[in-house]
């Protein structure tokens, strides 16, 4: 799974700490839409909350930017095993942190397992990484929420190192990468994400590869 990718130069300009405010705020609508109660809803975003600004302490100078080379990741797979990851090659990777207590991530997660299988066979490939400390738990919210995942790659950041290393700005985060260079980075996921990504996802499919 490891490639090399050599980060080149930006003139994109970087996105302001704030956004991390706008995925708490789609966080909270989440679950509110959802069902849960005012006293649950506040856990989950406490939980949010803390999640994000530990990682902005951790890697404050670290965040990656659209129009960036996606950085090479030290993970976990599915199976326990250490691993690197790196977006490079021609094809098109849809990345995305989640976490079990992310409730847009609920809803994001059969979105992407449908876009895998759409583009099946057709350079895209889909990989989830997930946060949480204690894997069991992330095994039970993704039966919970996927019937079907084998045509997703599965890696886990149990400490959260691969995303503070690349900035992530709340939870979800969805980072478009085509030829190893990010095209688009998505906070959050309710309907304008959704639409968001699968623009991306076949403006850059449809690019001269």
């Amino acid at each position: 799974m490891e490639t090399g990718v050599r980060r080149r130069e930006s003139g994109v300009r970087r996105r302001p700490s704030a956004v991390s405010w706008l995925g708490a705020r789609g966080l909270w609508l989440g679950a509110r839409r959802s069902g849960l109660g005012v006293r649950r809803s506040w856990l989950v975003l406490h939980c949010f909350l803390a999640c994000t600004l530990s990682l902005a302490a951790m890697r404050a100078d670290a965040s990656v930017h659209e129009g960036d080379a996606f950085p090479s990741l030290s993970l976990t797979d599915w199976n326990g095993q250490a691993t690197t990851f790196a977006a490079a090659g021609d094809e098109v990777v849809v990345v995305e942190f989640w976490a079990s207590w992310c409730v847009p991530c609920h809803d994001a997660l059969p979105a992407l397992a449908r876009l895998a299988a759409q583009y099946e066979g057709k350079h895209l490939t889909v990989v989830l990484i997930n946060i949480d400390a204690e894997r069991a738990i992330a095994e039970r919210k993704l039966s919970a929420v996927l019937s079907d995942h084998t045509r997703l790659v599965l890696l886990s950041d149990s400490n959260g190192e691969a995303m503070a290393s690349v900035g992530a700005p709340g939870m979800p985060s969805t980072y478009i990468v085509s030829g190893g260079v990010i095209s688009k980075i998505l906070v959050g996921f309710g309907p304008a994400e959704h639409e968001a990504i699968d623009n991306a996802v076949r403006d850059a499919a449809a690019r001269p590869k």
